[in-house]
């Protein structure tokens, strides 16, 4: 999962806009929409201060937690491969 993915994840989860979160960063929803859709990858600063914005927010409630989210998800993701390439 790109840091792209897991943020739009986040946001559907919480039942949040894009423009609710560009509001919130100080950036056009177009801009944002662009990070989020269409750059290869996600600037360092820009993905901490949307982290901040969720933890704040209480959708995140730790570093821990979000590493065991990626975590859960790489497994489930090697999990589906393994499925995917037996059936091969």
């Amino acid at each position: 999962m790109t840091e792209q993915n897991e943020i739009l994840r986040i946001l559907f989860v919480n039942d949040k806009s894009k423009s609710w979160l560009a509001n919130r960063l100080g950036i056009s929803p177009q801009n944002l929409d662009y990070k989020l859709r269409n750059a290869k990858k996600l600037a360092v600063e820009d993905y901490n201060s949307i982290m901040k914005i969720f933890k704040n927010e209480g959708f995140i409630t730790s570093n821990s937690e979000q590493c065991t989210h990626l975590l859960n998800q790489t497994v489930e993701i090697d999990g589906m491969m393994g499925h995917i390439l037996s059936i091969l």
